[in-house]
């Protein structure tokens, strides 16, 4: 506006409003040009979030053999980690013939590797890609399957010979049983076969309540009287008590007598770890229950004075069909799976549960929300 108050007249010949209308698509294609523009950075950082976050380690090489791309699940093959070419900046010798052979024949691969200095398998996979003269590595710690692989095969070893010895003992025994007329033999005989129907029936146990915890995730807690569990462990465990003369005690601090557990499932984690606490253990067995309430959960321990077990097998003796030592528990029948299903129910109890030992015994450890 002017101070006269007349309006500013535009004034364009006919000739020039093409230039308008040309500034007006050019304006318009620079917008979409920065959406677009926008739009692919958020791709790329989605993209680069996706590819972090897989547990699978991810190499792009060109035909320079230079990495366009990576992610850091697997920085331990690298000698630093702002690597830019896979000769120099990849540390294992193997895997960079791996490479060189693919690139150079322009094909796809896979191979295994065992890296000793960090004791891992890994599975590396190159594919080429034809149109973009571009190379993608991907690379997966095979570790733990390789581990439950050899676990599985011993296991399958372990349990035949478990199995096959009772079962010859009761066939022989009942073939004695029908030639033997003397009463006292008959009954050595008769004790013999149920020892080792029993062994097969506790096997079989452990490949039921495996099953029955995996099935099923529910857990079910109610006020029980502590009497009640105390009685019900000593109870299912009073042959091996009595037999070796098992001193077995109790520790409760808790603010009253009912303990708010599920009954079934806390029975059989103490029922299993007593029960190894006797059966690994040279000496008259001695084992202390101890169980503490601690706001809103109970902290329950259970010591002995075993054999013990070293570092090493404290590390593992949670992994389903692991055994310790052979040498020094071959007298032992079990499937390795006992310490499995105590570490399954503590955790779905909501709890945790640790392990120390030593020449002198045992103790675990664990939790359980009341």
């Amino acid at each position: 506006m002017l101070e006269d108050g007349n309006e500013i007249k535009e004034m364009v010949s006919e000739d020039d409003r093409w230039l308008f209308k040309f500034w007006e698509v050019i304006k318009q294609w620079q917008d979409n040009n920065l959406k677009n523009i926008e739009k692919l950075k958020l791709e790329k950082i989605k993209l680069n979030n996706i590819i972090s976050s897989v547990d699978m380690g991810i190499i792009l090489v060109d035909v320079n053999k230079k990495i366009k791309l990576k992610n850091n699940a697997i920085n331990f093959i690298y000698t630093k980690e702002d690597i830019k070419n896979y000769k120099k900046d990849i540390k294992y010798p193997e895997i960079i013939k791996f490479m060189d052979q693919l690139i150079s024949k322009k094909e796809d691969g896979i191979c295994e590797f065992f890296l000793d200095d960090i004791q891992k398998y890994i599975l590396f996979v190159g594919k080429y890609m034809e149109s973009r003269e571009e190379y993608l590595f991907t690379i997966k710690d095979i570790t733990r399957n390789k581990e439950t692989l050899e676990i599985q095969k011993n296991f399958i070893t372990n349990v035949g010979h478990e199995l096959k010895t009772p079962l010859t003992n009761i066939m022989g025994y009942l073939v004695a049983l029908r030639e033997e007329e003397d009463y006292h033999k008959r009954n050595k005989f008769i004790n013999t076969v149920e020892r080792n129907a029993k062994k097969l029936d506790n096997i079989l146990m452990d490949f039921l309540n495996l099953s029955k915890i995996e099935s099923s995730r529910v857990v079910n807690l109610a006020p029980i009287h502590v009497n009640l569990l105390i009685d019900e462990i000593n109870k299912s465990l009073e042959n091996q008590i009595e037999s070796k003369k098992v001193d077995l005690s109790y520790k409760l601090d808790i603010q009253t007598d009912y303990m708010r557990i599920d009954f079934e499932k806390t029975t059989m984690i103490l029922k299993n770890l007593i029960e190894n606490a006797i059966i690994y253990n040279t000496n008259t067995p001695k084992i202390k229950i101890t169980i503490e309430e601690k706001f809103d959960k109970y902290k329950i321990s259970v010591k002995d004075n075993g054999i013990g077990m070293s570092k090493s097998d404290t590390y593992k003796i949670f992994d389903r069909f692991y055994r310790v030592d052979k040498a020094r528990t071959s007298n032992v029948a079990g499937t390795g799976l006992g310490l499995s299903i105590v570490y399954q129910l503590v955790h779905l109890c909501g709890g945790d549960i640790d392990v120390d030992s030593n020449k002198d015994g045992t103790l675990f450890t664990f939790t359980m929300i009341k």
